[in-house]
């Protein structure tokens, strides 16, 4: 084992090895599932390649950098999230503030 970490988006417990070692190590297990490391621009031809040969849907190929290049957007869209709340905090504030000013003036008033 080279070594261990989480993956707080996966619940399920994977390993990771050489396909050589696996065959050696697990003779009778069949091989249902890979992972390929390729270059961005020959992804989207080999899944359609795929696809067509073994006909798969969708569901059978995941491409990781879509899926990194959507949680970004994800991620992006919390910090606009956040930006709005932090207005809507400070607006209330404010109009607190003003409240209790006000409220302070008009019992002052009978004093002047």
């Amino acid at each position: 084992m080279v070594g261990v970490y989480s993956d707080y988006g996966n619940p399920s417990p994977q390993a990771m090895i050489g396909l050589a070692e696996f065959t050696n190590r697990f003779p009778k297990v069949p091989m249902l599932r890979f992972a390929l490391r390729l270059p961005p621009s020959e992804v989207a031809p080999l899944a359609g390649d795929l696809r067509d040969r073994f006909s798969l849907d969708d569901s059978a190929l995941v491409d990781q950098a879509g899926i990194k290049a959507f949680s970004l957007q994800v991620f992006e869209r919390t910090f606009t999230v956040t930006g709005a709340l932090n207005t809507l905090t400070l607006a209330v504030a404010g109009v607190a503030m003003l409240s209790s000013l006000l409220t302070l003036a008009a019992l002052r008033l009978p004093q002047l």
